[in-house]
């Protein structure tokens, strides 16, 4: 983990973000990358909300993803309209209830229905082509990383800032794939990209919690949404004009829509997002910060972050390009 300190400026509310620490250290230039990243990362997720929620709706209601899509169009605009965030601030409890919801119902699904098997080589252990998806979707499971320069300048006690924030990884790290690892242990190769599909369609309760779970994630859209079309009316200059900002809004909505209706496959955009947005900001911006901020390293900490900074450029050009492929050919064998 790399820490440096410098004195930059932020924001009028004295916020420092990604971009700031970026256009700091290589001008206009790291600004922009760090800006695009943002908008294309609160975009993909937005997309990923949508295809989630249609998938399951279907399920639920009988009809396509597209009506689904295009009834929930006017109840997103509505959402994006409102440029008060904090009016949408209690319902980060009812993801996290749902979410809780969700995880129990999957394991309770899982034990009853599909219990793990004893026999270990029923299971697939490794699939090397399937590592460029992997790692998109891995990175974007960590796409709030960006929030942790502003988070450690908010924490009372700074210096306590790297080992609480190594702790939340870790454990982060340790749910995800422990989660991750019994599903697969329940539902083997037939493990779906949304884990709701392993489910069935039979049980109201699962429905019910199928219902809960796109809810909550419709009402958490807005909020997703929101740091793009803030950005993206800083640099269009269209905060102070009413009908540029809801302008600016709609299309975003529309836009987010159409993609998830052109792109229907969760672990494609999820995947995606992850490799083409979050890969640059993750892997090769924080090393070459790092390395600009702090000249006198030695050799091993140089050839360690300059290493780290090339993996991220490699990784993440190569998974861009496999998912790229798999939306044109979902049958190939690293999709």
């Amino acid at each position: 983990m790399c820490i440096i300190h410098v004195e930059l400026r932020g924001g009028e509310d004295g916020r420092i973000e990604y971009q700031d620490l970026s256009r700091f250290t290589f001008g206009w230039v790291g600004e922009a990358i760090s800006a695009f990243s943002m908008i294309t990362t609160q975009l993909g997720g937005c997309v990923s909300f949508l295809v989630f929620i249609a998938e399951n709706m279907t399920d639920v209601a009988g009809v396509s993803p597209f009506h689904v899509m295009i009834s929930m169009f006017p109840i997103l605009t509505i959402m994006a309209l409102i440029k008060d965030g904090s009016m949408f601030a209690g319902t980060s409890h009812l993801g996290n209830l749902a979410l809780i919801l969700a995880i129990s119902t999957v394991f309770w699904y899982g034990f009853s229905y599909s219990p793990p098997s004893t026999d270990m080589s029923t299971y697939t252990q490794f699939r090397p082509h399937g590592l460029p998806i992997f790692f998109g979707i891995g990175v974007y499971t960590f796409s709030a990383h960006c929030e942790v320069v502003f988070i450690e300048q908010s924490m009372k006690k700074r210096s306590e800032f790297l080992s609480v924030l190594s702790a939340a990884f870790i454990g982060i790290t340790a749910l995800y794939l422990a989660f991750g690892a019994l599903c697969y242990m329940f539902f083997g190769d037939s493990t779906s990209e949304i884990i709701f599909e392993n489910l069935g369609t039979t049980s109201n309760f699962v429905l019910f919690v199928k219902v809960c779970i796109c809810v909550a994630l419709l009402v958490q859209y807005p909020i997703v949404l929101l740091p793009a079309t803030t950005t993206i009316e800083d640099l269009l200059k269209a905060k102070g004009s009413l009908v540029w900002s809801n302008a600016i809004r709609i299309l975003l909505v529309a836009f987010t829509v159409f993609l998830a209706i052109a792109i229907p496959s969760f672990e494609v955009v999820t995947s995606f997002v992850g490799a083409f947005s979050n890969g640059v900001v993750a892997f090769v911006l924080p090393p070459l910060c790092y390395l600009a901020h702090a000249p006198n390293l030695g050799s091993t900490e140089r050839c360690f972050n300059y290493g780290l900074a090339v993996f991220g450029v490699v990784a993440s050009v190569y998974s861009s390009i496999v998912v790229i492929a798999c939306v044109f050919n979902p049958t190939a064998s690293v999709c």
